[in-house]
């Protein structure tokens, strides 16, 4: 009870000064910080929009599993919450009227947002912002109408794609909670996660099994079956593909298949169109085989662009102006000269495919590139998997990428390392990306022996300069000049951390440009990135502190633990300064 007395103080010291108290767990800290800056107002309602998917295949995943645990655990008081990943409810479970009231006057309603910026700290909200398991319990609850809750909440992730899908949480009112809770629907969420991965593994093999059909019919035209999970193309599809990754492809996808005619021209690819065929089933929509035409043949991407020139080329598909990003394409073009086989490796979402697709321009553009994506595996066996690489190896004129090799699991990673090993019938060109984290960064060492050349793409929270060169691209991309991000923009996007690297400012810069009313894309536009607008002059000490900071990152490339050595002081004082500044509503970049 006492402890209880000392966080109802700290939280009322909070919210009459914006100070906090030592006591504060920093998880809270930092989403009582988001929560005060978004301006989110304690006592109004939260709106109840419409439920964003009733019947999606997350919901179909986690009912089964919630209702099994409410079971388990008897006439508990407890409730199971599930939104989408933005922190919209999905759907709940609960036990008893009295349960089901309480939830009810907690706003855990279908369609009610929890995120920060609408409810404050919750551990629904701040599993969406910190990508981990999070409890908050009692008066850690910004909103008083939360704070008899007890709530421990996880992310569920996809076990392929890694992505989240959404968060499920587990609520008990405070006198009944039990440290147990946070690695309970730890499991539960790891639970969903796999169900929801053999769902897809399910649609997966049916969108295979219409490619395979088509594809046996031929002749071989150039065609490519996708959905958000993979990416499957003919070589001829390959060719025409230079420059999109499986994201965007899908991306595109979608819009074609929503137009009445299916029809629609490939970014970046001039005389080149593409037809989108849908491919349901029991359950719906399970992806789309799309068929490419040509004006007339388009080769590469250096073919298409002459002038640009081997660094262009990379600049073009990679785009910043970071030293570290001319430092990776100065050793990429390096690799590429001189080495054979190269590996890109990096936290998923930071443009490796792009990098490795434009690298195949760069050192052997008059050969094919064959893609084999070890996310396939989980489709069938890896020994037929290795086989088919072992194929395309053996063809003198092809290229091969070899895509996720973090999916490969040992016995398979040996083998192809074994393959790589031995002497290449033709000696030609092989490309490899593997997904890093940044708790495990490291290459296991066998795949680094297999390959000569070693590329790292950084994250692009260490290369912020990047943002305004990748957010200008996709808008040239996405837009075809008919949308142009205002500076303010600009300014909220270089603020944002991009915990999903350049994937999720590609994403949001499209989501803008659909979102924009007008011309011109505004911050109002990107609403989750809008609270990082500057809220109020700064002092000149303050304007002189970050101005010191910012040109010290500049100087590093981006990497601050090499800023904060510059500055004579440790790293975790200059996190914490920059932490203290963007509560002010100062871009930390």
């Amino acid at each position: 009870m006492a402890e209880d007395r000392d966080q109802h103080q700290a939280r009322e010291a909070f919210l009459a000064s914006g100070r906090i108290d030592p006591s504060v767990r920093s998880v809270v800290a930092r989403s009582w910080q988001r929560s005060l800056t978004s301006g989110m107002g304690f006592d109004e309602r939260p709106r109840r929009p419409g439920v964003p998917d009733p019947d999606g295949a997350i919901v179909r995943a986690a009912g089964p599993v919630a209702e099994r645990l409410l079971e388990q655990l008897g006439d508990l008081p407890l409730a199971v919450l599930l939104t989408d990943p933005d922190a919209r409810v999905l759907a709940r479970w609960t036990r008893g009227a009295r349960t089901q009231d309480a939830v009810d006057d907690g706003d855990g309603i279908p369609g009610v947002s929890f995120g920060e910026q609408t409810l404050g700290t919750n551990a629904l909200g701040a599993v969406v912002e910190e990508g981990r398991p999070v409890a908050v319990s009692g008066p850690e609850h910004l909103s008083p109408r939360l704070q008899r809750w007890a709530c421990m909440a996880a992310p569920v992730r996809h076990p392929v794609t890694r992505r989240i899908e959404g968060v499920i949480d587990l609520s008990c009112l405070v006198e009944h909670t039990s440290p147990l809770m946070l690695p309970l629907v730890t499991r539960i969420a790891d639970e969903i996660g796999e169900r929801l991965g053999a769902g897809d593994s399910r649609r997966d093999r049916l969108l295979l099994d219409a490619y395979l059909r088509l594809e046996r019919r031929g002749p071989r035209r150039p065609m490519f079956a996708v959905n958000r999970a993979m990416i499957i193309a003919n070589p001829s599809a390959s060719d025409l593909l230079v420059g999109l990754d499986q994201h965007q492809a899908w991306e595109w996808t979608q819009r074609l298949l929503a137009r009445p005619d299916g029809d629609g021209a490939l970014p970046d690819a001039p005389g080149v169109r593409g037809h989108a065929h849908a491919v349901e089933g029991p359950s719906g929509l399970v992806g789309a085989i799309v068929s490419l035409q040509t004006a007339k043949r388009v080769e590469t991407l250096a073919r298409r662009s002459p002038s640009l020139g081997e660094l262009g080329v990379l600049r073009r598909a990679f785009p910043g102006r970071s030293l570290a990003t001319e430092d990776l394409l100065g050793r990429a073009l390096t690799a590429a000269r001189r080495s054979s086989a190269i590996l890109i490796a990096g936290e998923p979402g930071v443009g490796k495919q792009r990098l490795a697709r434009a690298l195949h321009t760069v050192a052997a553009p008059h050969t094919r590139l064959a893609v084999h994506d070890a996310v396939s595996c989980a489709l069938g066996t890896q020994s037929y998997w290795l086989h088919l690489v072992a194929k395309d190896l053996a063809d003198p004129h092809a290229a091969v990428l070899l895509l996720h090799l973090e999916q490969l699991r040992d016995a398979g990673c040996q083998a192809l390392c074994d393959r790589l090993a031995a002497p290449a019938p033709n000696g030609g060109l092989v490309i490899a990306t593997l997904a890093t984290s940044s708790r495990s960064p490291a290459t296991p060492a066998r795949l680094e022996s297999a390959f000569l050349g070693h590329l790292t793409v950084p994250p692009l929270r260490d290369r912020p300069e990047d943002v305004d060169d990748i957010a200008s691209a996709v808008l040239a991309e996405a837009a075809r000049g008919v949308r142009e991000l205002a500076p303010e923009t600009l300014r909220v996007l270089r603020a944002f951390d991009w915990p999903d690297n350049a994937r999720q400012l590609r994403s949001t810069v499209i989501a803008g440009c659909r979102a924009a009313p007008g011309s011109v894309v505004r911050p109002a536009d990107l609403p989750e990135l809008a609270p990082r607008l500057l809220t109020r002059t700064l002092g000149h000490l303050e304007r002189v502190e970050l101005e010191t900071i910012a040109e010290a990152v500049r100087a590093a490339g981006g990497n601050k633990a090499r800023a904060a050595a510059q500055l004579g002081i440790s790293r975790s004082t200059l996190y914490r300064r920059l932490s203290d500044l963007e509560g002010l509503g100062v871009p930390s970049s």
